[in-house]
């Protein structure tokens, strides 16, 4: 919440750094990179210990896209722990967190999970480790995001997931928070850890009412365009 300091650091690429934070006892680094096509940019974000004790935390991205989109996450079947590959937070009176959910708008075709459009209750999360979602915009482009999801970490929000969506109403908030988790660091004093985010804009066709996107189709294209 305090100021950041910003500088260029090379052609298409821009560092911003926090003040020391006394609370959490870090200092945030985040370097940017844009190819020079401008469709692929880099995000790396480094929590360096400013303090005397050894911290734990890690990287929780908070990146809104516009909303109406249908968001497709990858399934890793030999790493999944809830039953249909996906969790919800449900809201109003005691709070809970819904480990079989069904949802007209979230399904499961093939290997994916789709998410259509906003569910009963906006905040979801995946149990999958493929390291890459894509989210198929109106305008005809997909956000593709890739980033680590290492098998053997410990990812500490509540329920464990290293992805998540919150996927409000239009009326609430008109747009769309797509969110990987990074896992857990062990952080020494004057140590650091560092999470980076691979973001990428494909031109993908949107499907015309009553059509659904091919996903093999897609998952290609993200295999060939993003690595």
């Amino acid at each position: 919440a305090g100021a950041w300091t910003a500088e260029a650091t090379g052609p298409r690429a821009a560092r911003l750094t926090s003040e020391p934070d006394d609370a959490t006892g870090v200092q945030l680094i985040r370097e940017f990179r844009l190819d020079a096509k401008g469709t692929h940019l880099s995000c790396e974000q480094t929590i360096r210990n400013v303090s005397r004790e050894t911290r734990h935390w890690s990287h929780w991205s908070r990146t809104f896209a516009v909303h109406g989109g249908i968001g497709v996450v990858p399934l890793t079947p030999e790493t999944r722990r809830y039953p249909n590959g996906w969790i919800m937070y449900a809201q109003g009176g005691e709070a809970a967190i819904l480990f079989k959910p069904t949802d007209a708008n979230v399904r499961q075709r093939g290997a994916f999970l789709e998410v259509l459009g906003p569910p009963r209750f906006p905040k979801l999360g995946f149990d999958t480790l493929a390291g890459w979602f894509a989210y198929v915009m109106p305008h005809g482009q997909a956000f593709v995001k890739r980033y680590a999801s290492p098998r053997d970490a410990v990812y500490p929000e509540v329920a464990g997931f290293p992805l998540c969506f919150w996927y409000p109403p239009a009326s609430v908030v008109p747009a769309v928070e797509l969110e990987p988790h990074g896992p857990r660091n062990t952080i020494p004093p004057g140590g650091s850890a560092s999470f980076t985010e691979h973001w990428y804009l494909l031109a993908h066709p949107f499907p015309a009412a009553g059509a659904s996107l091919d996903l093999e189709k897609l998952a290609a294209q993200v295999a060939r365009d993003t690595n």
